[in-house]
């Protein structure tokens, strides 16, 4: 699943590390022959960068990063009050998770990742949805559910200074999942995920013609 660097920063190896939208880090390496990127060892080799596209894996695996903010949770529902735009949903806004928390019963989990993610989710598993990721639920049965939305930390600039081990782009650290939720929190569609004033709500959302 391709990602836009949004920054970079040094590694504990002393290798420059590039900082992703969807809150991933990936390490880039210039290493010739298997791994040639030049242009990661200079500022201006890595600010040309800042806004291209790498391969995130962990995000085709679902695996959530670390330092993202509780932003806001939806209602609890069943298998009748599930929203329909969950269905088939095209995906989250971009730096936007999303937990699938099942308090008893099942939901069937798909998502568009590649290789497909197609999972049952119950009780005993907290099922990550990415962001910009078309998914689908479907109940499998009875069942209580209810989603938490994540929000990566806002992202640093590019660093621009001599490889210093360990030393991180300036933002970026931020508490682990957990505490109070954003103070934003209450901009955030409950349907599809778009953060509202930032653009138009996806399709399936049933505010997409206007404003909630």
């Amino acid at each position: 699943m391709e990602r836009a660097i949004v920054g970079f920063h040094c590694g504990e190896a002393e290798d420059w590390v590039a900082e992703f939208s969807c809150g991933h880090d990936q390490d880039v390496r210039h290493r010739p022959p298997i791994q040639n990127h030049e242009w990661v060892l200079d500022e201006e080799g890595r600010a040309s960068h800042v806004g291209t596209s790498l391969d995130c894996p962990l995000c085709d695996r679902a695996e959530l990063p670390v330092g993202l903010r509780v932003a806001d949770s939806t209602p609890e529902w069943d298998e009748r009050t599930m929203p329909s735009c969950l269905l088939h949903s095209p995906g989250l806004a971009s730096g936007m998770w999303a937990l699938v928390v099942v308090r008893d019963g099942q939901l069937r989990f798909g998502a568009a990742t590649e290789p497909r993610i197609d999972v049952a989710v119950g009780p005993d598993r907290v099922q990550a949805i990415p962001p910009d990721v078309a998914y689908e639920l479907s109940q499998l049965g009875p069942v209580h559910f209810s989603l938490d939305y994540l929000v990566v930390a806002k992202v640093g600039e590019v660093a621009n200074t001599s490889p210093t081990k360990g030393a991180r782009s300036p933002q970026r650290e931020t508490p682990e999942i957990g505490g109070d939720p954003v103070c934003w929190a209450h901009l955030l569609c409950p349907e599809c995920g778009v953060v509202l004033g930032d653009g138009a709500h996806r399709a399936v959302c049933q505010w997409n013609s206007g404003e909630p």
